[in-house]
C-alpha cells in the first residue's frame, strides 16, 4: 500500500483533532482573566460608594474614632475557610487601605 493511502484514512480524525484544538485555543483565550486590580492606585480615590457598587453591601463594618470605618465583604472560598475582603475608609469616605484575609 502507497504511503498516501494511509494517510487518507487518518483524514478524518485529523480534522476532528484539529478542529478541537481551535476550539480550545477560542474558549481559552475567551476566558483568560483581566489583570489585578492596583488597590494601591485606588487610595484616595475609590470610595465606600464604589465599593458597595461593585462588591454590594458589606457582611461588617466598623466605626473609627475621628471618623472613617473599616467594612469587609466576603468573597468566595470553599470548604473550611473564605476570603475576606476588607477596605478601610477615612472620615471622607476615601479608601486608605485594602488586604485580604483567610476566615473560617
Amino acid at each position: 500500500m502507497p504511503p498516501y493511502q494511509s494517510l487518507t484514512a487518518f483524514r478524518p480524525f485529523l480534522r476532528a483533532f484539529l478542529a478541537a484544538l481551535a476550539c480550545c485555543v477560542v474558549l481559552v483565550a475567551g476566558c483568560a482573566s483581566e489583570p489585578g486590580i492596583n488597590w494601591e492606585e485606588r487610595y484616595l480615590v475609590y470610595n465606600y460608594a464604589d465599593a458597595v457598587r461593585d462588591y454590594g453591601e458589606p457582611a461588617a463594618c466598623s466605626g473609627e474614632p475621628g471618623g472613617g470605618r473599616v467594612c469587609s465583604w466576603k468573597t468566595g472560598g470553599a470548604f473550611e475557610y473564605r476570603d475576606q475582603m476588607v477596605m478601610k475608609f477615612d472620615a471622607a469616605d476615601l479608601l486608605v487601605s485594602y488586604r485580604t484575609a483567610k476566615i473560617r
